[in-house]
């Protein structure tokens, strides 16, 4: 892998443009525009995933990680500077989620043996699931006074376009998560089931993307939804094909969202 790749990789400034991908296209159907990069919304989303993203790597593989500490510190920047123009409805739905999302990743629940959210494993992919979805769906929708129940099946579609991703890096972690007595779906229902779970998720994607097309009468967005799935099963069958490859899950299988959410910006 490339030194700038591993460096874009590991620090997670490309899962921060996906985040922002995501974003972006949940504002073109929102307001009916292509918006220009830049907005305090746009700042906080790839401030905040910055943040998140490398405290999880601070806090859980400590050593020589001078990138992640610069990397979390540009991402503390672009939140301070992204505070003085978001509305308090934005303001606390971030708050809401940045708990959720520490509580995901740092020791902060006081339970003996389990002091993250991730430790819970069905719990697990559930709040990743939601945290997701959330940031990238519900903030555009409270930054742009935008009814959210008007996109009530976007934010299905979506659900159903991460979870199977979620799944997939689960799949990847069932060794230590077994070890570590942390039951993970595919810890729970065993490998094989796992990967037919990844197919049914996708199965009902592509369900849930007709009948938005139908509802919207906006055909050409098939053409989003299909792309996307069709790139969400090939990065999960390479990531099957190749599991110890880095590439497969940081780049392929998070990049199904930057698919996602470029499509949905310029279709």
């Amino acid at each position: 892998m490339p030194g700038w790749l591993g460096l874009l990789l590991n620090t997670s400034a490309f899962v921060s443009l996906c985040a922002l991908a995501m974003c972006l296209g949940a504002e073109r159907i929102m307001t009916g525009q292509r918006l220009s990069i830049g907005s305090p919304l746009h700042a906080l989303v790839v401030g905040s995933t910055l943040v998140e993203y490398n405290i999880h790597h601070l806090v859980n593989a400590p050593g020589r990680n001078r990138p992640n500490w610069i990397a979390g510190m540009i991402g503390v920047v672009l939140c301070c500077i992204a505070l003085p123009g978001l509305n308090w409805r934005v303001l606390a739905g971030t708050a809401v989620l940045g708990a959720c999302s520490l509580a995901y990743s740092t020791p902060l629940l006081p339970f003996k043996y389990k002091q993250r959210l991730k430790d819970f494993g069905l719990i697990k992919i559930h709040v990743l699931t939601g945290v997701w979805v959330a940031v990238t769906t519900v903030l555009p929708a409270l930054y742009w006074n935008t009814p959210l129940e008007r996109y009530w099946l976007e934010l299905i579609i979506r659900a159903l376009l991460i979870f199977p991703l979620c799944i997939a890096f689960d799949i990847r972690d069932i060794e230590s998560d077994t070890q570590s007595g942390i039951h993970t779906l595919p810890v729970v229902i065993g490998l094989n089931n796992a990967y037919r779970a990844v197919g049914f998720t996708l199965l009902a994607y592509w369900l849930w993307a007709v009948i938005r097309c139908v509802y919207r009468q906006d055909p050409k967005e098939i053409v989003v939804y299909f792309i996307s799935g069709i790139a969400a099963a090939l990065a999960i069958r390479y990531a099957k094909k190749f599991p110890e490859s880095g590439i497969a899950y940081l780049l392929l299988i998070d990049g199904v969202m930057l698919v996602y959410g470029a499509l949905q910006y310029w279709v």
